[in-house]
């Protein structure tokens, strides 16, 4: 079987993401040199308090995500 293309997932996912608390971007990342789904978010969220519908998958279509905390983002940018 082959995989989905992670540019094709990221796009196909990033409206849905993007609709997640604090989340800001979603891009291609790559970890141990193997392509990852990132998940850019103002701040760390403890999974205890948020909503298992809220939550980021661990894998999208065959590819880890990977959630990256954005530093020095202005509080007013920042949407509570």
């Amino acid at each position: 079987m082959r995989q989905v293309n992670v540019d094709a997932v990221v796009d196909l996912y990033r409206p849905y993401l993007m609709h997640l608390p604090y989340v800001s971007q979603v891009r291609v990342g790559n970890r141990k040199g193997r392509p990852v789904v990132q998940v850019c978010v103002f701040r760390p969220l403890d999974d205890l308090l948020v909503a298992d519908c809220d939550r980021i998958p661990h894998m999208l279509d065959g590819y880890e995500t990977e959630v990256v905390v954005l530093r020095n983002v202005p509080h007013s940018a920042v949407e509570v």
